[in-house]
């Protein structure tokens, strides 16, 4: 997904093949060495256990294709370090990505992407959207695990970036769930 989103003409800039991935670079208790290295690529330095004559470079046409999770602020002094260092690619919630799994699962998905949608509009910040894996196990069941997802994931992430805001409760299930009335047939109180 992050290949085919760097490709779009839009952004136009891929890697070579030669290429690091990591996931959530700024928990990588091994990136303070490669992005110091990376940062002076072609110009040898000096190791302390380094072969033959000590000398290593990172070559120029090695990059790394990381993700971030921008939300959490206890790294924010890292974040800051690395994006000073290298360039950043947003990819926010892909809405088509979700409607298409729900599709395939039999499900409508309107219901869910309003919801989604009006709730990152109230976020008001790319940096703290509910993203769209809490939704996407392919499963045909999504409608009788939405009461967990939402108060066990969900709702506890939106009270915590709405700590002050007295109408985070708005969100709540009991509040949401009128809104997904089209994955709930039989519209009964005893439904999830």
């Amino acid at each position: 997904m992050i290949e085919s989103h760097l490709r779009r003409p839009s952004i136009g800039w891929f890697p070579s093949d030669r290429h690091l991935p990591e996931s959530e670079i700024e928990r990588s208790g091994s990136i303070a060495a490669p992005a110091s290295h990376l940062e002076y690529r072609n110009k040898s330095i000096r190791l302390a256990n380094g072969s033959e004559d000590g000398r290593f470079a990172v070559p120029g046409n090695v990059h790394v294709v990381a993700t971030m999770n921008t939300a959490d602020r206890s790294l924010a002094l890292l974040d800051h370090a690395l994006r000073r260092r290298f360039s950043f690619v947003r990819l926010g919630p892909d809405y088509g990505v979700l409607g298409d799994r729900l599709r395939r699962d039999g499900l409508d998905p309107a219901p869910l992407l309003g919801v989604v949608a009006d709730l990152n509009a109230e976020i008001a910040d790319p940096d703290f959207e509910i993203g769209i894996s809490f939704f996407m196990g392919g499963r045909a069941d999504l409608p009788t695990l939405m009461p967990s997802i939402w108060d066990g994931e969900i709702l506890p992430y939106v009270r915590e970036i709405m700590h002050a805001r007295p109408d985070s409760a708005r969100w709540s299930w009991e509040a949401v769930r009128p809104r997904l009335t089209a994955w709930y047939p039989a519209a009964s109180a005893s439904a999830p």
